[in-house]
């Protein structure tokens, strides 16, 4: 079996296909234990009450340090929020791209050469802009964890306990980007003040967003 050379626990080959696992010559790691024995700036201190872990780590940078990872010895760095809004950016401009582009063949194309009644190219186009965004979004964080702006920013979406995202679980975090849209965007703030830097969609996936 092998194991990783930090935490001992088992790595996979599915593990290094996803990324959630690395290999450096003949030794094999956890992503995140790798990164944080690069960090080497790491002290233990408590970790809060009902976190689930064993206590977290705290860097010398301040910076929010998961407590939600108890197979792991070492520190998981969460997102920081300025990373995760450029990510957000980053999507969007790949989306636009692709929804302008689906649009143009399915419903700007018929149109204009009067293939489609306009009332059956209007159903067509609202499809379009609903499905292809969750599509993108629950297949990527499905398939890796982080989407190709999350990739861009050195960041990745996780389950409780740092476990890969199931398609149900990327469905609901999706739908629960309209209720932190909700309010101004005060969803999406919320991760300011919560002690794992979640949003509140990140609350209703059970979700975490780590450095990597």
């Amino acid at each position: 079996m092998k194991t990783c050379s930090v935490c001992q626990r088992q790595v996979t080959t599915q593990m290094i296909r996803r990324g959630s696992a690395i290999s450096r010559g003949s030794d094999l790691f956890h992503r995140e234990c790798h990164r944080a024995g690069r960090a080497g700036t790491a002290t233990a201190v408590p970790g809060p009450t009902g976190s689930g872990g064993v206590g977290s780590l705290s860097p010398a940078s301040g910076r929010a340090i998961g407590t939600s990872f108890p197979h792991l010895p070492v520190a998981v760095e969460y997102a920081s929020f300025w990373r995760r809004f450029g990510a957000h950016l980053i999507d969007g401009l790949i989306l636009n791209v692709v929804l302008i582009l689906v649009s143009l063949i399915f419903v700007v194309g018929p149109g204009i050469v009067g293939l489609v009644e306009p009332s059956i190219l209007s159903v067509v186009g609202w499809l379009i802009s609903v499905a292809i965004p969750i599509a993108y979004c629950v297949w990527f964080w499905t398939k890796t964890g982080s989407t190709p702006g999350k990739v861009a920013l050195g960041i990745r979406v996780v389950a409780q306990g740092g476990g890969s995202m199931s398609k149900s679980r990327s469905f609901v975090r999706y739908l629960g980007y309209i209720v932190s849209s909700l309010v101004f965007g005060l969803g999406f703030l919320a991760m300011l003040w919560d002690s794992e830097s979640r949003c509140w969609h990140d609350r209703m996936a059970d979700t975490r967003v780590i450095r990597i």
